[in-house]
C-alpha cells in the first residue's frame, strides 16, 4: 500500500524577485512616456504589472499586521508615512521644475484653481471621476501629473486594507475572506463596466486581488490540490481574458480601457510570479538579478519623478549625443538620466521616511524551502 507525499510546505513571505520586477515594470512606463513604445500600450501593461506586485506586498503586510494585532490606526499610519512625504516632496519638485520651463518659455502656467492644488496635494484628484467619469483614469483632469492615476488606487487600497484589518478582526474571521469576497465583486464590477473609470477602488481592485491570491498561494495554503486549483483557476482567467480582449467579437473602440486586457496581463504575470518562485534567490544572487534589484528598490522615486522630467532630460540627451547617432542610444542615456534623477530623490526625499520592518508574525520559511527571509518586506509594501 503506498502513501501520498504529504504536501510541500509554503514559502517564505519575501519575495526578493519582486524588486527585479519592478524595475522592469519601472522601465516599461518611463519607454512608454518617453516615446519609444509604438502603438503597444506598454505604460498600462507596466502598472497591471505593479498593482499585482502591489497585492502581494501589500497583502503579506497586512497578514502580518493582523498576526501582530496591529488595529486601523497604526497600520494606515505605516502607510501614510510611507507614501505621503515623498509625495508632497515630488509636487514641490515638481512646481519647481514646471517653473524653470516656464521661465524659459517652454510650458504653460500652473492652473489657477485652489480645488485642483487641495485635491492633488491630498490625493483626491479622483473626486473628480465620479461626476465625469472618463475610459481611462488616467485622463482625469484633476491630475497634475498624469502618472499619479495609479497612486489614487493604491491609497484608496491602503485604506480598505485597513478596514478589513478592524472588521475581520471584530468578527473573528480570517482576512483572506474579505479580501476573496471584496475581489469578486470587484470582477463583477469590471464585467458590467469595463471601458469606464470612475476613481473608485473596486475598479482595480481584482487586478490587486489577484496578487493577492499569489500571496495566499505561495505562503498560506498548504494542500497542493488547493494549489492545482488556483493554478488552473489563474490558466482559465487568462485565456478566456485573451479570447474576448482579442477574439472576433470583441467591441470596443481604439483608445479605450478596455478590462480584459489588463485581466489577461495580471492572470498571465501571477503565473509567471508562482511558476518562477523558486528560482528568486538564484536570480537575485546573479549580477542582472543584482543590477535590477537595485534599481527596483526606488521604482517608486521614479514613479513620482519621471514624467515631469521628459522635456529637460530629452533636452540634455539632444546636447549630448550627436544628431547622427541611433535613436536608440539617445533613449538609453535617456531612460539612465530619468533613473538618475530618481536614485537622487530617493536618497533625499524617500530613504529618510522608509518603514522599519516590523517583527515577523512567522518565525521564517521552513526548512529547505527558501533561504530568503521575510525581513524588510514592510519596507516597501505597495511601491506603485
Amino acid at each position: 500500500m503506498t502513501t501520498s507525499a504529504p504536501p510541500s510546505p509554503p514559502w517564505s513571505t519575501r519575495y526578493r524577485a519582486l524588486d527585479s520586477w519592478r524595475a522592469l515594470a519601472a522601465t516599461g512606463v518611463v519607454l512608454h512616456h518617453l516615446g519609444y513604445a509604438g502603438d503597444f500600450d506598454l505604460g498600462q501593461h507596466s502598472v497591471m504589472v505593479f498593482f499585482v506586485i502591489s497585492g502581494y506586498c501589500v497583502t503579506a503586510s497586512a497578514e502580518s499586521s493582523s498576526a501582530r494585532g496591529v488595529g486601523f490606526r497604526s497600520f494606515m499610519g505605516r502607510r501614510l508615512r510611507r507614501i505621503y512625504p515623498p509625495y508632497l516632496l515630488a509636487l514641490v519638485f515638481m512646481v519647481a521644475v514646471r517653473a524653470a520651463l516656464t521661465l524659459q518659455g517652454r510650458a504653460g502656467m500652473f492652473p489657477p484653481s485652489p480645488v485642483l492644488w487641495i485635491q492633488n496635494v491630498t490625493m483626491t484628484q479622483w473626486l473628480s471621476l465620479l461626476r465625469h467619469p472618463q475610459s481611462h483614469a488616467s485622463s482625469n483632469p484633476s491630475l497634475l501629473v498624469t502618472a499619479f492615476w495609479s497612486l489614487n488606487y493604491e491609497e484608496q487600497f491602503y485604506l480598505v486594507f485597513a478596514a478589513l484589518i478592524a472588521l475581520t478582526a471584530a468578527l473573528k474571521r480570517p482576512l483572506s475572506t474579505g479580501v476573496v469576497a471584496l475581489t469578486v465583486l470587484a470582477a463583477l464590477w469590471n464585467i458590467a463596466l469595463p471601458s469606464t473609470s470612475y476613481g473608485v477602488f473596486v475598479e482595480y481592485w481584482f487586478h490587486f486581488g489577484v496578487g493577492a491570491l499569489v500571496f495566499y498561494r505561495l505562503c498560506r495554503v498548504r494542500h497542493d490540490r488547493l494549489r492545482r486549483a488556483i493554478d488552473a483557476g489563474l490558466a482559465l482567467l487568462t485565456s478566456l481574458s485573451a479570447l474576448v480582449a482579442w477574439g472576433p467579437w470583441q467591441d470596443r473602440v481604439l483608445g479605450e480601457r478596455f478590462v480584459y486586457q489588463e485581466w489577461f496581463v495580471v492572470g498571465a504575470f501571477a503565473l509567471v510570479l508562482i511558476a518562477s518562485r523558486g528560482l528568486s534567490d538564484r536570480l537575485c544572487r546573479s549580477a542582472p538579478g543584482r543590477w535590477l534589484g537595485a534599481l527596483g528598490a526606488f521604482s517608486y522615486s521614479l514613479y513620482l519623478t519621471h514624467q515631469f522630467n521628459l522635456r529637460p532630460v530629452r533636452a540634455l540627451a539632444r546636447m549630448m549625443v550627436p544628431e547622427a547617432w541611433p535613436d536608440g542610444v539617445r533613449g538609453l542615456l535617456e531612460v539612465a538620466l530619468l533613473f538618475a534623477v530618481a536614485k537622487g530623490f530617493w536618497y533625499l526625499c524617500e530613504r529618510p521616511f522608509l518603514n522599519r520592518a516590523p517583527p515577523p508574525a512567522d518565525r521564517g520559511p521552513p526548512p529547505g524551502i527558501a533561504s530568503d527571509a521575510p525581513s524588510g518586506l514592510a519596507r516597501r509594501e505597495g511601491s506603485w
